[in-house]
């Protein structure tokens, strides 16, 4: 469990903290870490634009609040029925 735990929060990026780990995020090591990855992509983007076509970088700002089990909305019966 410890090895699992280690590498969860040391090494496993989290898609909903945008790419960064646990760890970098707790230790505020994110911000610093998004800003590089904005900066190489809009680089990579400026150097061959016919590759990215329309579309914007990814999202490199820093996630807000997050919570693990966040509470569930109580559906509505007229919504229950609808399904």
């Amino acid at each position: 469990m410890l090895k699992f735990t280690r590498w969860y929060n040391y090494e496993h990026k989290h898609s909903q903290l945008n790419f960064v780990t646990p760890h970098q995020r707790h230790t505020s090591q994110d911000k610093a870490i998004l800003a590089q990855r904005k900066r190489g992509m809009e680089a990579a983007k400026a150097a061959n634009p016919s590759r990215w076509g329309k579309r914007d970088v990814r999202n490199c700002e820093p996630v807000g609040p997050t919570t693990l089990n966040p509470e569930k909305k109580p559906v509505k019966q007229e919504e229950k029925q609808a399904a």
